[in-house]
């Protein structure tokens, strides 16, 4: 793995972590499909996953929200944003998760209704790229551990919400994405929303499978015996592309994600707080 300057293609909106076997930048579109990242320990899945949420945090318009166990991830974009993100598995915290991930499904139900008034299907770029609707990003790290913790009827709770998310939040800029170390079924439900999977290295061909159902049997082997900071970038009707994740050191992430969100007001600010909501109604940004 390699450092290299923080460089978005702030025109585009892409999120750049890493180079392709032919030298490539490899990039995605944060308001452009669900992922999910995953990877054993010591993959290098988090730092690519500090990569990419910096890269995110960076983007004006991309808004992270999201549920974090440890709270080592998320932390540092969460100042000043209480209601935007969910931090440990205290049942306090769980509690919190719960009314996080209930908050961005009633943005996404306040969204898809006013796109009904408009007679529109979808949410267009040049509204999304507008900060003052911007495009919502809920990142569920560790989301195997966020279920385990949570009691019989938070987690089917979480569940159902994250399964809407999956299933209904294109349309209204709201995406997903599940940082997870093993691939399992009982944690990916609703897995064929994700149509983009970004996999380091895992425990075996049958956590591959799950992920990259098109993976022929020597990219298989390949991926299960990658060297930390490699792995595989799936996106619906693209052929695989191997790749090399940029490095950059927690340190480094931290500081970069703490600069760019205080820039940022929160998606959820509480009553009572001098912060102005800046959720703009979709038919108030100019077209």
């Amino acid at each position: 793995m390699r450092s290299v300057p923080y460089s978005v293609w702030r025109g585009l909106g892409m999120i750049e972590f890493g180079v392709d076997e032919n030298g490539a930048r490899v990039s995605f579109h944060p308001a452009k499909l669900s992922s999910v990242l995953a990877g054993r320990t010591r993959s290098g899945k988090s730092v690519t996953a500090y990569r990419i949420l910096a890269e995110c945090a960076e983007v004006s318009w991309v808004r992270l929200v999201g549920c974090d166990p440890t709270g080592i991830l998320l932390g540092p974009a969460a100042s000043g944003k209480p209601d935007d993100f969910a931090l440990g598995t205290s049942p306090q915290a769980l509690e919190h998760a719960v009314a996080v991930l209930r908050n961005v499904e009633g943005l996404m139900d306040e969204r898809i209704s006013k796109l009904m008034e408009l007679g529109i299907v979808q949410i267009p770029a040049h509204v999304y790229t507008d900060p003052r609707v911007g495009a919502v990003l809920v990142v569920l790290e560790e989301y195997a551990g966020l279920l385990a913790a949570a009691d019989k009827k938070a987690g089917e709770e979480v569940r159902r919400i994250v399964g809407r998310l999956l299933r209904e939040g294109s349309k209204a800029a709201v995406h997903v994405m599940t940082i997870l170390q093993r691939p399992e079924a009982a944690v990916l439900h609703d897995r064929a929303q994700y149509a983009r999977a970004i996999v380091m290295a895992v425990e075996n061909a049958d956590s591959v499978k799950m992920l990259l159902p098109m993976a022929a049997p020597e990219e298989v082997e390949r991926l299960v015996a990658s060297k930390p900071g490699r792995g595989y970038l799936m996106e619906a009707g693209e052929p695989l592309k191997y790749f090399r994740a940029d490095y950059v050191t927690y340190e480094t992430y931290a500081a970069i994600v703490r600069e760019a969100s205080a820039r940022k007001q929160p998606v959820f600010p509480r009553q009572g707080s001098d912060e102005s909501d800046p959720r703009q109604p979709i038919e108030g940004v100019s077209s």
